[in-house]
């Protein structure tokens, strides 16, 4: 039987992890508004991303997934405050791993919100789902989302030469993982 993902995790005092619900759009269309212009440097939802109706329409297919336990999408919030998102981009139960993504708003950037936020989830796919593995993937000229990889302790294991498409380019990825048997020596 396929254990359910979290709908809420406690990551500190004041930050937390909650699944993304249709009455979200709005705060998270506008936190996307407001960092459309770093974001879209590295993530291609971003210039498609017009309306909160779009925002609305992602939203409902992450409820979908996560109903159908395929993905999960987490508002980080910070003092009650919709700060960004982390989340699985699937999650493959037959070999036991998935992907981890993330960004933040850059209004609460710096403040290790990411690093506490992705290692609470880490923690909770390795101890709570049992999962074996959990890779990211980076472009190369990322270097944010490298360190939040280098600070969680994960291996660069090396780049996968024009794995994604970004617009009307192709882009690299440099893959970062991490095993449950690592986890329990470094979580």
């Amino acid at each position: 039987m396929t254990p359910d993902l979290p709908v809420q995790i406690m990551v500190g005092d004041h930050i937390s992890l909650r699944a993304l619900e249709t009455k979200d759009a709005a705060r998270l269309f506008r936190l996307t508004e407001r960092n459309q212009a770093r974001l879209k440097q590295w993530l291609p939802w971003v210039e498609n991303t017009k309306t909160s109706v779009d925002t609305l329409r992602f939203i409902q297919g992450a409820v979908k997934a996560f109903s159908e336990k395929t993905a999960l999408h987490m508002g980080i919030l910070f003092r009650g405050q919709l700060a960004g998102v982390v989340g699985l981009r699937y999650v493959d139960w037959v070999n036991s791993k998935t992907e981890l993504g993330y960004w933040i708003g850059s209004e609460f950037s710096g403040r290790g919100i990411m690093v506490m936020s992705c290692r609470a989830l880490v923690d909770y796919l390795f101890k709570e789902l049992k999962l074996n593995r959990v890779e990211i993937l980076t472009e190369p000229r990322n270097a944010k989302s490298q360190a939040i990889a280098k600070k969680l302790g994960f291996t660069e294991e090396g780049l996968l030469r024009e794995s994604g498409k970004l617009y009307d380019k192709f882009v690299d990825h440099l893959v970062y993982s991490m095993l449950a048997k690592e986890w329990g020596k470094i979580g």
